[in-house]
């Protein structure tokens, strides 16, 4: 969803390096040619050896125009109205907040969807608000790069920032990290749910999560701590598949 990394000179000329951890021993993942991402065969790098962070990602060359990006997430039934999404937002909204009151003491007061889509997360808060146990006067936004790309952040950033099966399709993850850093207020909570890559990259070859064309990068629990730690956020566990992470304090 962000803007690409560093432009990439070539893997064969050794400058190509990881964008979770910045490590330069990469080894190219030979997977099936899938000509799905515009006309391209997708080349899939991994951060190998025994001090790289495990994480898979795309070659830069062939991730999609902002076009068709919205084009892909446009085919996807991501309403309300979908009983099986609505339950996957359910499960990921009641994990986020019951580790946010648990961290904070208290409901958080302010919320923020990174990354919203079309906004179905935000609508769920605003509408079941008791249900989910939140005051009355809970303030909840969001942004989106193809969405809601001129949304306000809170000013100071939000007690609780949500990014939802968002981080995968972060070109850029340093980036993708600073702009939540941006939303999160200091002391805040982040919470972060993609589902981590396969540990061989035998397991990667066959995993579906990799098929569709706007997942970039897959991170390892080990390449998400540190964009998330590089960001200024420390780690605070993970719970139902959802990493939760606080905002550093002010020294």
């Amino acid at each position: 969803m962000e803007k690409g990394y560093a432009a990439e000179k070539g893997y064969a000329a050794g400058l190509l390096r990881c964008p979770f951890c910045g490590g330069t021993h990469l080894s190219e993942c030979a997977c099936a040619p899938k000509k799905r991402a515009g006309g391209c065969e997708r080349r899939f790098f991994r951060c190998a050896g025994s001090s790289g962070c495990g994480g898979f990602f795309v070659s830069r060359e062939c991730f999609l125009s902002v076009q068709k990006q919205k084009e892909r997430y446009l085919l996807h039934d991501n309403s309300l109205a979908n009983t099986g999404y609505r339950s996957f937002l359910k499960d990921f909204a009641d994990t986020a907040l019951n580790q946010s009151r648990a961290l904070l003491g208290a409901p958080p007061a302010t919320i923020f969807d990174y990354g919203c889509g079309n906004g179905a997360l935000i609508e769920l808060l605003q509408t079941d608000k008791e249900d989910f146990l939140l005051p009355a006067d809970t303030e909840i936004r969001g942004w989106d790069p193809l969405f809601a790309p001129e949304a306000e952040f809170f000013a100071g950033g939000a007690d609780l920032v949500l990014c939802l099966e968002v981080a995968e399709h972060f070109e850029n993850p340093a980036e993708g990290f600073a702009g939540l850093s941006r939303a999160c207020k200091r002391g805040g909570i982040l919470a972060v749910r993609t589902l981590f890559a396969p540990e061989t990259e035998r397991e990667f070859k066959s995993w579906w999560y990799k098929e569709d064309p706007t997942h970039v990068s897959f991170y390892t629990q080990k390449a998400l701590t540190l964009c998330a730690k590089a960001a200024g956020f420390e780690p605070c566990g993970i719970y139902n598949n959802c990493s939760i992470f606080r905002a550093a304090f002010p020294r």
